[in-house]
């Protein structure tokens, strides 16, 4: 039993250390963009604050108040039923209208700053790489 354990226990260390990071290559224009519109579509204002901070505290993109200055748009969205509250945020081209990144999460309860940190991490992430 002992043993069953500690092999259970390296199984996950390797699973943990041993995660791929290798994505999927990015949209230049994602990669390129350095000033970014917030189009909060969610209807709650706490909700695109928090993603302001997340987007200033990152130091890569610039927030512009005129959408015609911007690179990229970053679509807010919040959809609350029954059984679901469903946040999304879009980064979509300026120029063309492409949707360049998603990120979606289901939140039970939660804290809007922790819901945009969540929704931003990944491409964070991926933008550093």
């Amino acid at each position: 039993m002992r043993g069953a354990i500690i092999l259970l226990a390296l199984f996950e260390a390797v699973c943990l250390f041993g995660e791929d990071r290798t994505y999927a290559p990015l949209p230049p224009k994602l990669i390129a963009a350095k000033t970014v519109f917030l189009q909060n579509d969610s209807g709650e204002q706490k909700f695109a604050d928090h993603l302001y901070r997340q987007i200033h505290e990152w130091g890569r993109w610039r927030v512009v108040a005129d959408k015609a200055d911007a690179d990229v748009i970053v679509k807010l969205d919040h959809k609350d039923t029954f059984v679901r509250n469903d946040f999304s945020l879009i980064v979509i081209d300026r120029q063309s209208g492409d949707a360049l990144w998603t990120a979606k999460k289901d939140v039970g309860i939660g804290r809007w700053s922790a819901v945009a940190k969540a929704l931003l991490s990944d491409l964070r992430k991926r933008l550093k790489d």
